[in-house]
């Protein structure tokens, strides 16, 4: 079961964000779809996380080299650029696979999973991971800690 979230409106819900927006768009008009629901402690916040992550994932796909795997092209991923933003932020589980070898497995961001205190870490760490990482000047351009927050607030102010 996929977790999505919507956004209220007097008389409606629209889809929070492109993941919500995708499954929204495979359901039939005038089907009826039964849903358990939790309504977010910040929403806001939630979603000024993902425009960070979305930024960032723009500015570094476009760095990424066009190479091949086996005769097939490999394309920049934003769900998995979102997993290894997450544990390179330093919020992962260990875990061990079928081969008996450990692995690191992103935290869970559903919010019955994450305190919105461990969630403000989460966005503290992955900003200042993505200023050392993405916007230091090598895969995409230089930013300073204002430069991106201030970019982060003209985002929410057209999103």
């Amino acid at each position: 079961m996929t977790e999505i979230c919507f956004i209220r409106h007097p008389r409606f819900l629209l889809p929070a964000d492109d993941m919500a927006l995708d499954v929204f768009n495979t359901w039939k008009l005038g089907a009826v779809i039964n849903a358990d629901y939790k309504q977010m402690r910040n929403g806001a916040y939630f979603r000024k996380w993902w425009a960070m992550v979305n930024f960032a994932y723009e500015y570094w796909a476009d760095t990424c080299e066009p190479i091949e795997y086996k005769g097939k092209p490999i394309q920049p991923n934003l769900d998995r650029f979102r997993r290894d933003l997450t544990i390179l932020a330093g919020h992962y589980v260990p875990v061990w696979n079928i081969k008996g070898e450990m692995r690191i497995e992103p935290e869970s961001l559903k919010w019955s999973s994450m305190s919105e205190e461990r969630f403000d870490k989460l966005y503290q760490s992955t900003f200042f991971y993505l200023l050392r990482e993405v916007f230091n000047g090598k895969r995409a351009i230089k930013m300073s800690e204002s430069q991106l927050s201030h970019a982060l607030e003209s985002l929410e102010q057209f999103g």
